[in-house]
């Protein structure tokens, strides 16, 4: 029998800031079942929602004009999280919004564990060609509506428990300890994030080990011979899939600005604990700019259309 216990949320945002949470939800699992589930659509601090955001979720201002802001739910959201042990797929993304957003209404952030299904998929099922949360539900044969935030959640949450089945796991503590895994801590004055172990610089994506599925090119494609950096995190495909799409019409990337770097993707930045600052790549790069070299700084919306 399972006796695993924990809670699985997930977020969507209205655009690339992260504080702009447009819909939450929340699976509760008990003894290896869900038991308990919450969801609602949320105003975020602005009604200014990004094309690509609502291409992914579907959801659009006029959906949440009317609907309660994150403050005003925190009160039914806190008590899920209190006292248990959180997931998501892909964490770093919704610990972030949750930060940001907490941060921007000025709440204290709750004291907790988190853990992630994304990091936990790489080690338990190595050699994906994804380890999006479509891909990973369908190596357990789970079938759920993507991006919408109840949906996820209770796939993210079926994850966890064919993992910890796999590893005859009764605690999500257990099972990382077991795969030499270190959970994200979520305290009143910060954070540390949730991290794969030892493991991690074996798993890191490297720019140069990505190569071409195509052995001919289309040379008038923007992409064609040009290089290619990225920073931040994309919302419509993983950093290795953009990469993968770059190569593929004869690109070239890497993974530091340089003077031979023509264009710079700009995924989302967290800017709620950093006082805004900016990334080391943009930084870099609008150096560069001053002193005359030509780099085209790219939104995610802006890098989808060239691709197209």
């Amino acid at each position: 029998m399972n006796f695993v216990n924990f809670v699985s949320i997930d977020f969507e945002t209205a655009n690339s800031s992260r504080n702009s949470i447009c819909s939450v939800g929340i699976v509760v699992v008990k003894n290896g079942e869900i038991t308990d589930s919450y969801y609602s659509l949320v105003k975020p601090p602005t009604l200014d929602f990004d094309d690509i955001n609502i291409s992914i979720h579907g959801i659009t201002p006029k959906d949440v004009k009317n609907k309660p802001t994150f403050r005003e739910l925190w009160k039914e959201i806190l008590p899920y999280l209190v006292g248990n042990d959180v997931i998501a797929h892909n964490v770093s993304f919704d610990f972030s919004a949750l930060r940001a957003v907490l941060a921007y209404y000025n709440l204290d952030f709750p004291e907790l564990n988190y853990y992630c299904s994304y990091l936990l998929s790489k080690k338990v099922w190595p050699g994906l060609l994804s380890y999006k949360l479509t891909a990973v539900a369908k190596e357990i044969n789970y079938q759920f509506k993507h991006h919408e935030a109840l949906e996820d959640a209770q796939a993210a949450a079926k994850i966890i428990i064919e993992v910890c089945q796999i590893h005859n796991s009764e605690s999500l503590s257990d099972l990382y300890s077991k795969l030499e895994m270190t959970p994200g801590r979520l305290f009143i004055d910060g954070y540390t994030p949730a991290s794969i172990g030892l493991a991690q610089s074996k798993l890191k994506l490297k720019a140069k080990d990505i190569s071409s599925n195509n052995t001919e090119f289309d040379e008038t494609h923007p992409f064609y011979q040009k290089v290619v950096v990225f920073t931040g995190t994309l919302q419509s495909r993983l950093r290795k899939e953009a990469m993968q799409e770059v190569v593929n019409l004869g690109g070239i990337c890497n993974d530091g600005i340089n003077k031979h770097t023509n264009f710079l993707v700009m995924g989302e930045q967290d800017f709620a604990r950093i006082g805004g600052d900016k990334s080391s790549k943009i930084k870099k790069a609008e150096q560069l700019l001053a002193n005359g070299q030509e780099i085209e700084l790219l939104s995610e919306v802006d890098f989808i259309r060239l691709l197209s």
